[in-house]
């Protein structure tokens, strides 16, 4: 008795490392050099122990043995974007790969994060920092997914909120970044504005070293100005 059930879990194990890695899906991809990174969006699909796919409009082809993965992609024409070889991690693929120039880079692959069940979310944004360059080294403050609305306000070209108190340093500081789930380098974001509206009745500018407020009444003659100089904070 002991034998046999013995016997049927190292069929049972054998069975299960003969089977491909489960690297069907979409992938984003990154890869990076000289701590450069770049993005593809990746489609593969198994069949036995070999890989094919696309990313963007090149072709992927290539081999998985258990948790491993070994794979070329090539241009349209032809010509070698780079081969890749990595390891299946919990749901992470992590690996190496040769460029076609030469270089040599480290990748890593991800599913795309899922969309949660339901309708688009509305979120409603109270920031607490705000900041003065664009950088990808600042952490997202909020992760939306295409279809979501965000409402949210900022602090004005000095600074300083609704109630004139200061926020932040000057410099024409931002709200957010919002990091949109599935959006990769090359992706043309669309955003719709719903309502812009501003959240004092004084305006400070300053021309030619010289300051001055305007009120919002007067702000109706420069209505297109102050909305792109909102459109550039929110």
């Amino acid at each position: 008795m002991f034998s046999k059930i013995f016997f049927g879990v190292s069929a049972l194990i054998l069975a299960s490392a003969s089977v491909a890695a489960p690297v069907d899906g979409t992938w984003e991809i990154t890869i990076t050099t000289f701590g450069d990174p770049e993005w593809l969006r990746a489609t593969i699909e198994t069949s036995c122990d070999k890989i094919t796919g696309s990313a963007d409009e090149m072709t992927i082809s290539g081999t998985t043995r258990g948790e491993t993965v070994q794979f070329a992609i090539h241009h349209p024409d032809g010509s070698l974007y780079g081969t890749f070889s990595g390891t299946l991690l919990n749901t992470v693929l992590v690996g190496t790969a040769k460029l076609s120039e030469g270089e040599s880079a480290s990748w890593t692959a991800r599913h795309p994060a899922e969309r949660p069940a339901g309708a688009p979310r509305a979120h409603n944004f109270r920031p607490r920092e705000f900041h003065r360059t664009f950088s990808s080294l600042i952490p997202p403050v909020l992760h939306i997914y295409a279809g979501d609305t965000v409402e949210t306000w900022t602090v004005d070209a000095g600074g300083k909120d609704a109630k004139m108190t200061r926020r932040s340093n000057g410099g024409n500081p931002l709200t957010g970044p919002f990091y949109i789930e599935g959006a990769l380098t090359g992706d043309t974001l669309v955003v719709k504005f719903t309502r812009i509206r501003l959240n004092r009745d004084v305006q400070f500018g300053s021309r030619s070293g010289r300051s001055h407020f305007v009120h919002v009444d007067r702000l109706l003659r420069v209505r297109q100005i102050v909305v792109l100089t909102y459109l550039a904070h929110l």
